[in-house]
Formats: C-alpha cells, structure tokens, sequence
C-alpha cells in the first residue's frame, strides 16, 4: 500500500508539473499577437523617423534662406542726396544685404508737398541703388520703384 501511495504521489508530481499542449486556436491567437505588436513596433520606428526627417527638412529650408530686411532712410524735403546718417545704415546692413537674392529700393515723395513727385521718389530710389552698386552689390538683384501718395519723403530697402 505504501508502494502505491508513494507510486501515486510520484505520478500526481509529475503530472502538476506537466502544461497541457496548447491548442491549434491558442497557438493562432499567440502567433496573430506576436505579429500585430511587431507591426505596431515597426510602424512606430518608422513613423518616429518620418516625422524626424520632416523636422530636418524643414529645418535646412528655414536655414537656407535668406533673412528677409527692410529698413528706411531718411531724405530732407527737397532732397534725393543719401546724408552720412543714410549711409551709415546702409553700411551697417551691407552684410545682410550682399547676401539677399532680391532686393527693392521705393522712393517715396509726398506729391502733396513737391511738384514732380516722382521724378524726386525715383531720383530718391536711384541714389540709394547707386550706392549699394558702389558698395559690391549686383545692379541685376536691385529693382526701383517710385510712391508718391504718402506723406513720406524716404527710400524704403527691403530684401528677399
């Protein structure tokens, strides 16, 4: 009896310690699982490295390009001559403006205030075009332009 018992223990040990097989279903289930997270893990990577290039691309754009500048001189009434304040500035921006693709000088004069207003705006316009060319910038990248119904006796410098 002993024997038996000892025989029947043994067995009951054995037995505990034994999983049963998985079935077909559970296999399927675990398999489908495995691949639905790998899935989820790849797209995930490739999403993350998607958008990363995208940052990087649009990074590179925005330090690709130019800074865009505007600034304005001032001219006296009856005047289209650049005064030494006019050419200090546009000294201090000559940096900028040497490495723009674009650049547009508009004469302004008041046609209120002068009788022929534009011819005064594009000599305005002229004078400081002639000065950036003095300076080393392309004649090619700089356009004049002449506005006379403003109250404004300026060149206004703007760059792309």
């Amino acid at each position: 009896m002993k024997r038996i018992t000892a025989l029947l223990l043994a067995s009951g040990f054995i037995l505990a310690g034994c999983e049963t097989a998985p079935t077909t279903e559970e296999l399927a289930d675990q398999t489908v699982n495995k691949v639905q997270q790998h899935v989820n893990d790849s797209a995930s990577s490739e999403i993350k490295n998607g958008k990363n290039k995208i940052i990087s691309a649009i990074a590179s754009k925005v330090a690709a390009q130019p800074e865009t500048i505007s600034f304005t001189l001032s001219f006296t009434k009856m005047s289209a001559k650049l005064d030494p304040i006019a050419l200090q500035q546009i000294n201090q921006m000559l940096p900028k403006l040497k490495t723009a693709k674009k650049i547009t000088v508009t004469g302004y004069c008041d046609q209120k205030e002068i009788r022929n207003a534009t011819r005064a705006a594009l000599a305005r316009a002229n004078a400081t075009k002639t000065e950036l060319v003095k300076l080393g910038i392309d004649t090619s990248l700089i356009n004049t332009l002449s506005v006379t119904k403003e109250a404004r006796h300026v060149a206004l410098i703007e760059s792309e």
